[in-house]
């Protein structure tokens, strides 16, 4: 119990503990302390070489069983072969902490015309689990109205609730597109379209956006206006689908706020936007 307390007070990476304590003992101690903290690392001393012991150090985990009397070379050694184990899981983790934010500049890059290849796009969808559009596609941008008129604390709720409203609108119709932060409350998407068809599906992507504007008015007073872009065949032209749907959304000027506007750009597209 003393061990513990103290374990629960320090969280400590390594524990080298005796295979006897007065209470219980160090593979007890290794079971009680890895249901709370699994990835701790366990040296335990034992005078005892029976196999039971072995087997049962095996079924915890523990990274060395070390028989007395210890010689120093062989703590060291186990001690700097956990130290590497320990620097593997710390790099790991730094690249995973790594990735939301090297995915979320890839996509920025390929935006601004700056993938200059299919294999770099493939090898960055590959390592960022990112399932672009294969065929036809088109860019969405996606802004919060009036939001320089908001104040702060607005702002950061407006944007909390266009993120969550994003995530649920994604799952609820299983709507197979990728979005992405750009800035406070502005945010790009890009989605399939129908590939049998010289135009944005209008089945798809404006009744996403609609039932998105529904979705968000009833969680906020705010509302937001997107543009969308022709409909493009490769990858390497999201750049220019974005400029398009850009240009798109500036029509909101004469459109009024709440609005979807569709790019003209090779393609003529009635739309339902409201």
């Amino acid at each position: 119990e003393d061990a513990l307390a103290v374990f629960q007070e320090t969280q400590p990476d390594i524990v080298i503990t005796d295979i006897r304590m007065g209470e219980g003992n160090g593979l007890d101690l290794a079971a009680a302390i890895k249901a709370v903290k699994p990835e701790t690392h366990f040296v335990i001393i034992s005078g005892y070489e029976q196999f039971e012991y072995a087997k049962r150090a095996l079924e915890h985990g523990i990274s060395a069983y070390l028989l007395k009397p210890i010689q120093n070379d062989e703590l060291l050694s186990a001690m700097l072969m956990i130290q590497e184990k320990l620097e593997e899981r710390s790099q790991i983790h730094q690249i995973k902490e790594r990735i939301p934010s090297l995915k979320s500049q890839f996509i920025k890059a390929l935006l601004q015309n700056q993938i200059s290849s299919n294999e770099e796009i493939e090898k960055n969808c590959v390592l960022y689990h990112l399932k672009l559009p294969q065929k036809r596609f088109t860019v969405v941008k996606l802004c919060i109205d009036n939001y320089l008129s908001l104040t702060p604390l607005d702002i950061g709720q407006a944007d909390e609730m266009i993120q969550a409203t994003l995530e649920y609108t994604v799952k609820l119709y299983e709507y197979p597109l990728i979005y992405e932060k750009l800035d406070f409350c502005d945010y790009v998407l890009i989605s399939p379209v129908d590939d049998t068809l010289n135009r944005v599906d209008a089945f798809s992507v404006m009744d996403f956006l609609n039932s998105l504007q529904d979705q968000f008015g009833t969680v906020s007073q705010n509302t937001f206006s997107a543009g969308i872009s022709a409909a493009h065949d490769a990858l390497l032209e999201t750049g220019q689908a974005y400029e398009e749907a850009v240009e798109a959304l500036r029509h909101k000027l004469k459109r009024g706020n709440n609005s979807i506007t569709v790019s003209y750009t090779h393609l003529t597209l009635p739309t339902n936007s409201r």
